[in-house]
């Protein structure tokens, strides 16, 4: 359990990780880091053995890329770090990382850079004028609307479905004993009226399910969007 080895990574500085109190034996190790291309190692550990390991990982050159924004000048952040103002060239992009772009008098708009083949990216800022937070809100509010409709018609399905069926058996037991009987018609008339309630019920459940279906997607557009 003495065993263990320690790990120079190699950039800009020496940063060293000591991994210590492992038992003898074979360990593999992925050594990673955004914007550089990961190493892969098989460490073979004896007893009372420590190894001294330098590990120097290859910086991934990225082709640059051309960011603006409309209007300009907006400032832009890759997380908490302040890289410049747009117009912009980005000479070593890294991804994925996500960029904040600033502007005083528009809202603040995030844009997730990843390798893909569009380099010259256009992002156009939208006025503060606009209230995101409202029109995400009643988005928000519309979808929990329908969803509590449709929840409310389910009993209404449920219900007529039961009383025609129970209407529907208690007129198959008239018959057998009083054929062609007044009740047996009342019954009959009972249990076709709930069994139509019960039809428009799920075609109600149904048109209520697909619009909160609609309005989900609304809800979710409006929070991508903004």
């Amino acid at each position: 359990p003495d065993s263990g080895f320690v790990l120079k990574r190699q950039e800009t500085g020496v940063v060293e990780q000591n991994l210590n109190l492992l038992y003898p034996g074979l360990y593999e190790l992925d050594v990673s880091r955004p914007g550089y291309k990961g190493d892969h190692f098989l460490i073979s550990l004896d007893e009372q053995e420590i190894k001294t390991m330098q590990v120097k990982l290859e910086l991934i050159k990225s082709p640059p890329v051309s960011l603006q924004s409309f209007p300009a000048k907006a400032d832009v952040y890759s997380g908490a770090s302040w890289i410049g103002r747009t117009p912009l060239f980005i000479r070593n992009p890294m991804f994925p990382s996500l960029l904040t772009l600033k502007l005083e008098g528009y809202n603040d708009y995030k844009y997730i850079l990843t390798d893909s083949p569009v380099r010259d990216i256009k992002i156009f800022m939208q006025s503060d004028i606009i209230d995101q937070k409202s029109i995400i809100d009643n988005k928000r509010d519309i979808f929990y609307n329908s969803f509590s409709y449709f929840l409310l018609s389910i009993p209404v399905s449920m219900i007529s479905y039961g009383l025609s069926s129970d209407y529907g058996y208690a007129f198959n037991r008239e018959v057998e004993l009083y054929p062609g009987s007044i009740e047996s018609q009342r019954l009959m008339q009972l249990s076709t009226s709930w069994y139509n309630v019960y039809i428009g019920g799920v075609f109600i459940n149904v048109t209520l399910f697909i619009n909160t279906l609609f309005d989900l997607v609304e809800y979710i557009k409006s929070n991508e969007k903004f």
